[in-house]
Protein backbone atom coordinates (compact mmCIF):
# COMPACT_ATOMS: atom_id res chain seq x y z
CA UNK A 1 0.00 0.00 0.00
CA UNK A 2 0.99 3.65 -0.39
CA UNK A 3 2.13 5.96 2.22
CA UNK A 4 -0.97 7.84 2.93
CA UNK A 5 -0.60 11.37 2.67
CA UNK A 6 -2.96 14.15 3.17
CA UNK A 7 -3.44 16.52 0.50
CA UNK A 8 -4.19 20.29 0.70
CA UNK A 9 -7.02 22.28 -1.63
CA UNK A 10 -5.75 23.47 -4.95
CA UNK A 11 -6.64 26.71 -4.52
CA UNK A 12 -5.49 29.12 -1.84
CA UNK A 13 -7.27 28.19 1.51
CA UNK A 14 -8.25 31.47 2.51
CA UNK A 15 -9.37 32.78 -0.71
CA UNK A 16 -11.81 29.63 -1.44
CA UNK A 17 -13.89 30.40 1.49
CA UNK A 18 -13.39 34.42 2.03
CA UNK A 19 -15.62 34.78 -1.46
CA UNK A 20 -17.94 32.40 -0.65
CA UNK A 21 -18.56 33.96 2.97
CA UNK A 22 -19.17 37.60 2.22
CA UNK A 23 -22.75 36.82 1.18
CA UNK A 24 -23.37 35.21 4.35
CA UNK A 25 -21.21 37.12 7.07
CA UNK A 26 -21.06 40.69 8.49
CA UNK A 27 -18.05 42.77 7.80
CA UNK A 28 -16.79 42.67 11.50
CA UNK A 29 -17.40 38.74 11.16
CA UNK A 30 -15.28 38.60 7.94
CA UNK A 31 -12.46 40.44 9.61
CA UNK A 32 -12.44 38.45 12.77
CA UNK A 33 -12.25 35.14 11.01
CA UNK A 34 -9.73 36.10 7.83
CA UNK A 35 -7.34 37.66 11.49
CA UNK A 36 -7.88 34.12 12.68
CA UNK A 37 -7.18 32.53 9.54
CA UNK A 38 -4.02 34.51 8.87
CA UNK A 39 -2.70 33.18 12.45
CA UNK A 40 -3.67 29.80 12.16
CA UNK A 41 -1.46 29.64 8.43
CA UNK A 42 1.09 31.56 10.43
CA UNK A 43 1.15 29.24 12.98
CA UNK A 44 1.34 25.76 10.99
CA UNK A 45 3.92 27.27 8.94
CA UNK A 46 5.60 27.78 11.73
CA UNK A 47 5.10 23.84 13.04
CA UNK A 48 3.05 25.37 16.12
CA UNK A 49 0.20 22.63 15.03
CA UNK A 50 -1.72 23.29 18.27
CA UNK A 51 -1.62 26.77 18.36
CA UNK A 52 -2.77 26.45 14.61
CA UNK A 53 -5.56 24.35 15.33
CA UNK A 54 -6.51 26.59 18.39
CA UNK A 55 -7.14 29.38 15.13
CA UNK A 56 -8.91 27.41 12.89
CA UNK A 57 -10.96 25.81 15.89
CA UNK A 58 -12.06 29.89 16.31
CA UNK A 59 -12.05 30.86 13.15
CA UNK A 60 -14.77 28.06 12.50
CA UNK A 61 -17.05 29.12 15.32
CA UNK A 62 -16.73 32.38 13.66
CA UNK A 63 -17.70 31.23 10.26
CA UNK A 64 -19.73 27.99 10.57
CA UNK A 65 -20.86 27.43 7.38
CA UNK A 66 -17.41 27.30 6.01
CA UNK A 67 -16.45 23.89 4.76
CA UNK A 68 -12.50 25.10 3.99
CA UNK A 69 -11.62 25.44 7.85
CA UNK A 70 -13.32 22.24 8.84
CA UNK A 71 -10.86 20.60 5.98
CA UNK A 72 -7.86 22.37 6.75
CA UNK A 73 -8.40 21.34 10.67
CA UNK A 74 -9.00 17.90 9.18
CA UNK A 75 -6.04 17.86 7.57
CA UNK A 76 -3.61 18.80 10.60
CA UNK A 77 -5.44 15.86 12.89
CA UNK A 78 -4.77 13.77 10.08
CA UNK A 79 -1.15 14.76 9.17
CA UNK A 80 -0.32 14.50 13.15
CA UNK A 81 -2.01 10.55 13.35
CA UNK A 82 -5.35 11.49 15.30
CA UNK A 83 -7.17 10.40 12.25
CA UNK A 84 -10.71 9.76 14.11
CA UNK A 85 -10.68 13.36 14.60
CA UNK A 86 -9.78 13.64 11.22
CA UNK A 87 -12.72 12.03 9.64
CA UNK A 88 -15.30 14.11 11.96
CA UNK A 89 -13.82 17.43 10.65
CA UNK A 90 -14.00 15.87 7.06
CA UNK A 91 -17.13 14.34 7.55
CA UNK A 92 -18.74 17.94 9.03
CA UNK A 93 -16.76 20.07 5.61
CA UNK A 94 -19.11 17.38 3.85
CA UNK A 95 -21.96 17.87 5.42
CA UNK A 96 -21.53 21.75 5.10
CA UNK A 97 -20.50 21.21 1.17
CA UNK A 98 -21.07 17.83 -0.25
CA UNK A 99 -19.22 18.06 -3.16
CA UNK A 100 -16.16 18.99 -2.11
CA UNK A 101 -13.76 16.80 -3.44
CA UNK A 102 -10.57 17.13 -1.05
CA UNK A 103 -13.40 16.65 1.81
CA UNK A 104 -14.52 12.87 0.58
CA UNK A 105 -10.59 11.99 -0.88
CA UNK A 106 -9.02 12.59 2.77
CA UNK A 107 -11.87 10.97 4.10
CA UNK A 108 -10.82 8.00 2.91
CA UNK A 109 -7.54 8.87 3.94
CA UNK A 110 -8.35 9.03 7.43
CA UNK A 111 -10.66 5.57 7.43
CA UNK A 112 -8.20 3.89 6.02
CA UNK A 113 -5.39 5.33 8.61
CA UNK A 114 -8.09 5.04 11.05
CA UNK A 115 -8.46 0.99 11.19
CA UNK A 116 -7.77 -1.08 14.23
CA UNK A 117 -6.47 -4.36 11.98
CA UNK A 118 -8.01 -5.01 8.73
CA UNK A 119 -8.18 -1.26 6.54
CA UNK A 120 -11.67 -0.16 5.63
CA UNK A 121 -10.78 -1.01 2.08
CA UNK A 122 -14.66 -0.89 1.19
CA UNK A 123 -15.69 2.13 3.21
CA UNK A 124 -12.53 4.33 1.98
CA UNK A 125 -13.31 3.37 -1.89
CA UNK A 126 -16.91 5.03 -1.54
CA UNK A 127 -15.24 8.27 -0.46
CA UNK A 128 -12.47 7.97 -3.39
CA UNK A 129 -15.45 7.16 -6.21
CA UNK A 130 -17.73 10.47 -4.57
CA UNK A 131 -14.30 12.39 -5.16
CA UNK A 132 -13.51 10.94 -8.26
CA UNK A 133 -17.23 11.47 -9.67
CA UNK A 134 -16.95 15.23 -8.18
CA UNK A 135 -13.43 15.71 -10.33
CA UNK A 136 -12.97 13.07 -12.30
CA UNK A 137 -9.36 14.05 -13.20
CA UNK A 138 -8.24 13.88 -9.69
CA UNK A 139 -5.08 10.99 -9.99
CA UNK A 140 -4.46 11.30 -6.43
CA UNK A 141 -8.02 9.48 -5.54
CA UNK A 142 -7.54 7.52 -8.49
CA UNK A 143 -4.67 6.07 -7.10
CA UNK A 144 -6.19 5.62 -4.01
CA UNK A 145 -9.27 4.14 -5.32
CA UNK A 146 -6.79 1.67 -7.10
CA UNK A 147 -5.18 0.63 -4.06
CA UNK A 148 -8.54 0.14 -2.31
CA UNK A 149 -9.69 -2.47 -5.35
CA UNK A 150 -6.20 -4.23 -5.84
CA UNK A 151 -6.16 -4.92 -2.11
CA UNK A 152 -9.95 -6.00 -2.20
CA UNK A 153 -8.65 -8.41 -5.38
CA UNK A 154 -9.81 -6.63 -8.38
CA UNK A 155 -6.71 -6.15 -9.97
CA UNK A 156 -8.07 -5.62 -13.63
CA UNK A 157 -9.86 -2.75 -12.37
CA UNK A 158 -7.22 -1.33 -10.08
CA UNK A 159 -4.60 -1.78 -13.22
CA UNK A 160 -6.96 0.72 -15.33
CA UNK A 161 -6.97 3.61 -12.23
CA UNK A 162 -3.60 3.61 -11.66
CA UNK A 163 -3.35 3.84 -15.68
CA UNK A 164 -5.39 7.16 -15.23
CA UNK A 165 -3.34 8.38 -12.53
CA UNK A 166 -0.32 8.05 -14.75
CA UNK A 167 -1.83 10.15 -17.50
CA UNK A 168 -2.14 12.87 -15.23
CA UNK A 169 1.23 12.43 -13.16
CA UNK A 170 3.67 10.35 -15.72
CA UNK A 171 6.49 10.92 -13.14
CA UNK A 172 5.00 9.85 -10.01
CA UNK A 173 6.91 6.86 -8.77
CA UNK A 174 3.96 5.24 -6.31
CA UNK A 175 1.21 5.20 -8.79
CA UNK A 176 4.04 3.65 -11.71
CA UNK A 177 4.76 1.34 -8.26
CA UNK A 178 1.21 0.43 -7.76
CA UNK A 179 0.52 0.03 -11.48
CA UNK A 180 3.41 -2.90 -11.37
CA UNK A 181 1.57 -4.47 -7.94
CA UNK A 182 -1.53 -4.94 -10.60
CA UNK A 183 0.30 -6.07 -12.94
CA UNK A 184 2.13 -9.17 -11.10
CA UNK A 185 -0.74 -10.10 -9.35
CA UNK A 186 -2.43 -10.45 -13.02
CA UNK A 187 0.58 -12.19 -14.12
CA UNK A 188 1.66 -9.75 -16.59
CA UNK A 189 5.45 -10.14 -15.08
CA UNK A 190 7.56 -8.08 -18.09
CA UNK A 191 4.94 -5.07 -18.00
CA UNK A 192 4.92 -5.21 -13.72
CA UNK A 193 8.98 -5.49 -14.33
CA UNK A 194 8.66 -2.17 -16.41
CA UNK A 195 6.76 -0.10 -14.43
CA UNK A 196 8.61 -1.42 -10.93
CA UNK A 197 11.78 0.20 -13.03
CA UNK A 198 10.34 3.61 -13.93
CA UNK A 199 9.12 4.04 -10.17
CA UNK A 200 12.75 3.27 -9.13
CA UNK A 201 14.05 5.66 -11.74
CA UNK A 202 11.78 8.45 -10.99
CA UNK A 203 12.07 8.32 -7.20
CA UNK A 204 15.32 8.12 -5.60
CA UNK A 205 15.67 6.08 -3.10
CA UNK A 206 12.98 4.16 -3.55
CA UNK A 207 13.71 0.62 -1.33
CA UNK A 208 10.04 -0.95 -2.31
CA UNK A 209 10.45 -0.73 -5.61
CA UNK A 210 13.77 -2.01 -5.56
CA UNK A 211 12.69 -4.73 -3.85
CA UNK A 212 9.74 -5.69 -6.09
CA UNK A 213 12.97 -5.55 -8.68
CA UNK A 214 15.24 -7.77 -6.89
CA UNK A 215 12.55 -10.05 -5.96
CA UNK A 216 11.28 -10.67 -9.73
CA UNK A 217 14.69 -10.85 -11.02
CA UNK A 218 15.38 -13.44 -8.07
CA UNK A 219 12.63 -15.59 -8.98
CA UNK A 220 13.54 -15.76 -13.20
CA UNK A 221 17.08 -16.83 -11.44
CA UNK A 222 19.02 -13.55 -12.36
CA UNK A 223 20.36 -13.80 -9.13
CA UNK A 224 23.60 -11.11 -9.46
CA UNK A 225 21.23 -8.60 -11.00
CA UNK A 226 19.11 -9.42 -8.42
CA UNK A 227 21.20 -8.91 -5.21
CA UNK A 228 22.76 -5.33 -6.87
CA UNK A 229 18.77 -4.17 -6.25
CA UNK A 230 18.80 -5.87 -2.99
CA UNK A 231 21.50 -3.60 -2.15
CA UNK A 232 19.84 -0.63 -3.11
CA UNK A 233 16.98 -1.47 -1.08
CA UNK A 234 19.64 -1.95 2.30
CA UNK A 235 21.55 1.61 1.37
CA UNK A 236 17.91 3.07 1.13
CA UNK A 237 16.80 1.54 4.41
CA UNK A 238 19.13 -1.07 6.40
CA UNK A 239 16.12 -2.41 7.84
CA UNK A 240 14.92 -4.43 4.80
CA UNK A 241 14.45 -7.54 6.85
CA UNK A 242 13.56 -9.68 2.98
CA UNK A 243 16.55 -7.55 1.55
CA UNK A 244 19.07 -9.15 4.03
CA UNK A 245 17.65 -13.11 3.78
CA UNK A 246 17.85 -12.73 0.03
CA UNK A 247 21.21 -11.81 -0.32
CA UNK A 248 22.36 -13.94 2.23
CA UNK A 249 20.84 -16.43 -0.34
CA UNK A 250 22.63 -15.13 -3.18
CA UNK A 251 25.71 -14.70 -1.47
CA UNK A 252 25.47 -18.35 -0.31
CA UNK A 253 25.17 -19.31 -4.04
CA UNK A 254 27.65 -17.66 -4.89
CA UNK A 255 30.09 -19.61 -2.26
CA UNK A 256 30.45 -16.13 0.02
CA UNK A 257 29.84 -17.89 2.99
CA UNK A 258 30.71 -15.23 5.50
CA UNK A 259 29.44 -12.58 4.04
CA UNK A 260 26.44 -14.95 3.67
CA UNK A 261 26.41 -15.61 7.17
CA UNK A 262 26.47 -11.81 8.37
CA UNK A 263 23.29 -10.84 6.22
CA UNK A 264 21.66 -13.81 8.10
CA UNK A 265 22.22 -12.50 11.57
CA UNK A 266 21.56 -8.85 10.54
CA UNK A 267 18.03 -10.64 8.97
CA UNK A 268 17.69 -12.48 12.36
CA UNK A 269 18.32 -9.35 14.76
CA UNK A 270 15.66 -7.19 12.73
CA UNK A 271 13.36 -10.35 13.19
CA UNK A 272 14.03 -10.25 16.76
CA UNK A 273 13.09 -6.23 16.86
CA UNK A 274 10.38 -6.27 15.07
CA UNK A 275 9.17 -9.46 17.30
CA UNK A 276 9.89 -6.51 20.66
CA UNK A 277 7.84 -4.20 19.01
CA UNK A 278 5.15 -5.93 18.57
CA UNK A 279 5.56 -7.44 22.14
CA UNK A 280 5.80 -3.53 23.41
CA UNK A 281 2.77 -2.75 21.70
CA UNK A 282 0.84 -5.76 23.29
CA UNK A 283 1.79 -4.92 26.64
CA UNK A 284 1.06 -0.96 26.05
CA UNK A 285 -2.57 -2.15 24.92
CA UNK A 286 -3.18 -4.25 28.05
CA UNK A 287 -1.72 -1.85 30.52
CA UNK A 288 -4.97 0.20 29.48
CA UNK A 289 -7.07 -2.68 30.38
CA UNK A 290 -5.71 -2.72 33.73
CA UNK A 291 -5.99 0.77 34.48
CA UNK A 292 -9.53 0.55 33.18
CA UNK A 293 -10.06 -2.22 35.77
CA UNK A 294 -9.00 -0.20 38.70
CA UNK A 295 -5.24 -1.59 38.71
CA UNK A 296 -2.56 1.47 38.09
CA UNK A 297 0.17 0.18 39.74
CA UNK A 298 0.11 -3.25 37.44
CA UNK A 299 -0.90 -0.76 34.03
CA UNK A 300 2.49 1.01 35.15
CA UNK A 301 4.36 -1.94 35.63
CA UNK A 302 3.05 -3.61 31.97
CA UNK A 303 4.56 -0.14 30.53
CA UNK A 304 7.64 0.02 32.22
CA UNK A 305 7.95 -3.73 30.57
CA UNK A 306 6.59 -2.58 27.10
CA UNK A 307 9.51 0.68 27.44
CA UNK A 308 12.12 -1.69 28.31
CA UNK A 309 11.30 -3.87 25.03
CA UNK A 310 10.77 -1.18 22.85
CA UNK A 311 12.49 2.84 24.16
CA UNK A 312 10.82 4.03 21.25
CA UNK A 313 7.36 3.68 21.61
CA UNK A 314 5.71 6.75 21.97
CA UNK A 315 2.31 5.46 22.43
CA UNK A 316 3.97 3.35 25.58
CA UNK A 317 5.81 6.68 26.65
CA UNK A 318 2.35 8.45 26.42
CA UNK A 319 -0.08 5.94 28.29
CA UNK A 320 3.21 5.72 30.97
CA UNK A 321 2.69 9.16 31.23
CA UNK A 322 -1.11 9.69 31.92
CA UNK A 323 -0.75 6.83 34.58
CA UNK A 324 1.84 8.22 36.42
CA UNK A 325 -0.48 11.26 36.73
CA UNK A 326 -3.53 9.10 37.70
CA UNK A 327 -1.16 7.96 40.33
CA UNK A 328 -0.26 11.20 41.86
CA UNK A 329 3.07 11.46 40.48
CA UNK A 330 3.06 14.52 38.48
CA UNK A 331 6.44 15.53 38.16
CA UNK A 332 7.19 11.86 36.37
CA UNK A 333 4.98 12.07 33.93
CA UNK A 334 5.16 15.47 32.75
CA UNK A 335 9.01 13.74 32.03
CA UNK A 336 7.25 11.25 30.07
CA UNK A 337 5.06 13.14 28.29
CA UNK A 338 7.68 15.08 26.75
CA UNK A 339 9.61 12.13 25.87
CA UNK A 340 6.73 10.84 24.06
CA UNK A 341 6.54 14.21 21.90
CA UNK A 342 10.52 14.01 21.64
CA UNK A 343 9.63 10.90 20.19
CA UNK A 344 6.23 12.05 18.01
CA UNK A 345 5.97 15.17 17.95
CA UNK A 346 3.11 15.78 15.68
CA UNK A 347 0.25 14.05 18.12
CA UNK A 348 -1.96 16.94 19.66
CA UNK A 349 -3.18 14.77 22.14
CA UNK A 350 0.41 14.54 23.56
CA UNK A 351 0.41 18.48 24.06
CA UNK A 352 -3.14 18.94 25.44
CA UNK A 353 -2.48 16.18 28.37
CA UNK A 354 0.89 17.80 29.24
CA UNK A 355 -0.36 21.20 29.41
CA UNK A 356 -3.22 19.67 31.78
CA UNK A 357 -0.68 17.33 33.88
CA UNK A 358 1.56 20.50 33.87
CA UNK A 359 -1.25 22.77 35.02
CA UNK A 360 -2.37 20.55 37.91
CA UNK A 361 1.25 20.60 38.99
CA UNK A 362 0.98 24.47 39.20
CA UNK A 363 3.90 24.39 36.18
CA UNK A 364 2.56 27.28 33.43
CA UNK A 365 5.81 27.40 32.07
Amino acid sequence: MTCLRFILPLVLFTATWFAAAQAEQSGAQLEIAQELLSKAEAAENGGMYMEALSDYRAASRVAPTQADIFLRMGLLKGESGDFEGAQREFAHAIEISPSLAEAHYNLGLALLGGAKQVPSWREALEQFQVALKVRPNYPEASNMAGVCLLESGDAASAADLFRKSIQAKPNAAGMHFNLGRALEALGKLDDALAEYGTAARERKPYPEAEMAIGNMLYGKGDLSVASEHFKAALAANPEVQEAHYKLAKVLRGEGKIREAQIELKLASALIQAKSDTVMSTHLSNESLNRAKEGDILAGIQLLRKALWLDPANAIANYNLGLLLADAGNLEAATLQLRKAISLTPMRPEFYVSLAAICEKAGDTQ
